[in-house]
């Protein structure tokens, strides 16, 4: 039962991208989904982006290795770094002409400035991509009789067939789909686990000394 829902599931991401196929018919549709996205699924598309495997997979073992501060930048830094952009930069460059930020840097500075700009940011989503990749083979090699590897290539094969299928519109969908079932999860996973502590005041007594702490003892950032 569990290898057939895991097998409809990764169809159904296929059968989405070929859904949002018919919604894209320009260069702005598939990049930006003709900028026509709802609020919903912006949020959405935005949690999944930043907070995806790396968080659900990685966080969790800092956290119990170092506490709140071993998790300090993966969550908390990135959405700190959201609301910063939201707040100061995104109602400015939303309404430009542009599909990417090497396009705000084309209309700013130049061509070259646009080009260099796009060989500096390319080479930084090579390892956030991988993450997700190796997430995703790890998940398939537990849930399928399957390796790690090969689990990999599949992951990345249907992740790239709807994203060439549909750009954003799938890309949309699809993580307000995962999202959705990610929080579900997590959500029913919190109350199974919270259901075994009997004594809350005990349990955050048995922690490590600063377990908890969200702010450095010391500012040596300097050396």
């Amino acid at each position: 039962m569990l290898v057939v829902f895991v097998i409809i599931y990764l169809l159904s991401n296929l059968a989405i991208g070929w859904w949002a196929s018919k919604k894209v018919h320009s260069t702005e549709d598939f990049v930006l989904a003709g900028r026509t996205l709802p609020m919903s699924l912006a949020i959405m598309v935005t949690f999944a982006t930043w907070f995806g495997s790396e968080t659900m997979l990685g966080a969790p073992m800092e956290f119990v290795k170092h506490g709140i501060l071993g998790v300090i930048e993966e969550p908390f830094g990135a959405a700190l770094s959201l609301i910063l952009v939201g707040t100061f930069y995104a109602k400015k460059l939303y309404p430009l002409e542009v599909l990417t930020f090497s396009g705000y840097f084309r209309q700013r500075f130049g061509v070259f400035s646009e080009r260099l700009s796009a060989i500096i940011m390319v080479p930084s989503y090579f390892g956030w991509i991988a993450a997700q990749l190796v997430a995703l083979g790890l998940t398939l090699h537990l849930l399928l009789p399957i390796s790690k590897e090969i689990g990999i290539v599949i992951g990345a094969l249907i992740v790239m067939t709807y994203t060439i299928l549909g750009g954003m519109w799938s890309v949309t969908v699809t993580d307000f789909f995962h999202t959705i079932l990610l929080i579900l999860g997590l959500l029913f996973l919190a109350y199974l686990l919270g259901s075994k502590i009997t004594d809350w005041q005990m349990f955050i007594a048995q922690q490590p000394k600063d377990f908890f702490r969200f702010i450095p003892k010391t500012n040596n950032w300097i050396h």
